[in-house]
C-alpha cells in the first residue's frame, strides 16, 4: 500500500494532506496483519517537475491500496482503473493509520469524498 508523506517519509511521518503534492510516498507491505517491509520513494511527479502523475508513479510500483486524506477525481479514476483500493483516513502518523487499516477501521473513499476542486 502507499501513503502520501512529508519530506522524511516512513512510519513515523505524518500523512501529507494533499496526495499529489506529497514530497514522498511511504510504501508498506503488510503480511499476516503485520508490517513486513517499508520503502520511501520521492514524488517525482508533475508537481515536482516530472512527467508522470503521482498515480502513475504508484501504479508503476504495483500498489494494491492507497491510504490518504483525499485525492482528486482523476487520481481516483486512474488508480481504480488499475484495481487500486483507496481508503480515506484522518491526519496522523503513518504507523497509527496502518494500525487502523489492519483493524478494519478505514473505509473506501467514495466519489463524493474526492477533492472535487482539483483540476489535474
Amino acid at each position: 500500500m502507499a501513503i502520501p508523506t512529508g519530506f522524511i517519509g516512513g512510519l513515523e511521518d505524518e500523512i501529507f494532506p494533499h496526495f499529489g503534492k506529497a514530497p514522498t510516498f511511504t510504501l508498506v507491505d503488510i503480511k499476516n496483519n503485520l508490517i513486513y517491509s517499508t520503502e520511501i520513494i520521492k514524488n517525482s511527479g508533475e508537481h515536482f517537475g516530472g512527467n508522470l502523475t503521482p498515480s502513475d508513479i504508484l501504479i508503476e510500483k504495483n500498489i494494491k491500496a492507497l491510504i490518504c486524506l483525499g485525492a482528486g477525481p482523476r487520481a481516483l479514476e486512474k488508480l481504480r482503473s488499475e484495481n487500486v483500493e483507496i481508503y480515506i483516513t484522518m491526519q496522523g502518523l503513518v504507523k497509527d493509520v496502518i494500525g487502523y487499516f489492519i483493524q478494519g477501521k478505514l473505509h473506501k473513499m467514495s466519489n463524493e469524498e474526492s477533492c472535487s476542486d482539483h483540476k489535474h
